[in-house]
């Protein structure tokens, strides 16, 4: 996936001390464990290719898709990962065949959720009960990108009937204003890579009782600092893994196939399809840890942020 020992080692080091990861961590989201899940499927595809190891894939990505639903939309990248950019020597035919079998594992994990979901929730849940509510927040009449209550028809209802709901309202909205897709994706990408306060503002409240909307600030020493770290080293992270698109010729296959299909994956999910914030670019900020590490490793290379005396072993 990387090039050279020294990027995975680079990468690695990132993950440990990247100042949202680590404030992030004190707050029980889902976040932490879909990103386990992910990487853990990640390293299952890009190793010697087997019916074990792409079952193994596919029963994480199931459990990824019930932790979070969003991993339905990424499932296409594995595909094009299997098809197309898998180093091996094996045939189509092959290939589809491993396909198929994560295909199948991730059947197994996926369909006793939905039909639990079905029976319990109600038949129009489908993976998650609020996905139709953040379709909603997304595309709506409002004027408003994200959430709102002023005025929100689906305040009140169930989560079953504001899913349906949302889905319905949001459709009829795109097809009467299609051009502001395009407005919403630029304030959507600008949303998405502000400032990600979210760790540092949650890991810092308190509230009455559980899921209390009337939270507040606990006086954290060095809160504000943390705050202000995060934001640089988010921006540098981001400036990082763009100027990896300045070597695509250092680029591995399982980068190439893989970690680049997620990445536009991830922003297309949350800048087209649904809503945009700082907490959701979580997932492709832990696919940018690895265009960031290869960044730096190519510097380091060029003699650029040092010199390099020992030439760097492939990872």
């Amino acid at each position: 996936m990387l090039p050279t020992r020294r990027a995975a080692l680079i990468a690695a080091g990132i993950f440990a001390l990247f100042p949202t990861f680590v404030v992030f961590s004190p707050v029980l989201a889902t976040e932490h464990l879909f990103v386990l899940l992910m990487l853990g499927a990640i390293y299952l595809l890009t190793g010697e290719p087997s019916s074990r190891r792409f079952a193994a894939s596919g029963v994480l990505l199931g459990l990824a898709v019930v932790t979070r639903g969003e991993a339905v939309f990424y499932l296409p990248a594995v595909g094009l990962w299997g098809l197309i950019g898998m180093r091996s020597a094996l045939p189509l035919k092959r290939r589809v065949q491993l396909l198929a079998v994560a295909a199948a594992a991730v059947l197994v994990v996926v369909i006793p959720w939905y039909v639990r979901n079905a029976v319990v929730v109600g038949p129009e849940t489908g993976l998650s009960a609020s996905a139709g509510l953040n379709f909603y927040f997304a595309h709506n009449d409002s004027g408003n990108y994200g959430d709102y209550t002023e005025g929100n028809p689906l305040v009140g209802l169930p989560s079953e009937q504001q899913s349906a709901l949302g889905w319905k309202l949001g459709w009829q909205h795109i097809k009467a204003h299609p051009l502001n897709l395009v407005k919403d994706i630029r304030i959507g990408t600008l949303r998405l890579f502000g400032a990600p306060d979210y760790a540092v503002i949650w890991a810092t409240s308190k509230g009455d009782f559980y899921g209390d909307p009337e939270f507040e600030a606990i006086p954290v020493r060095f809160s504000t600092a943390l705050n202000d770290l995060a934001r640089i080293t988010t921006a540098a992270l981001v400036t990082l893994s763009l100027a990896a698109l300045l070597v695509p010729r250092s680029w591995q296959p399982g980068f190439s196939w893989l970690i680049v299909p997620l990445c536009v994956s991830s922003w297309m999910l949350r800048t087209v399809i649904y809503w945009a914030m700082p907490r959701y670019a979580y997932f492709i900020t832990s696919m940018f840890v690895f265009a960031a590490a290869l960044t730096i490793d190519r510097l380091l290379a060029a003699g650029m942020l040092g010199s390099a005396k020992l030439a760097p072993k492939p990872a």
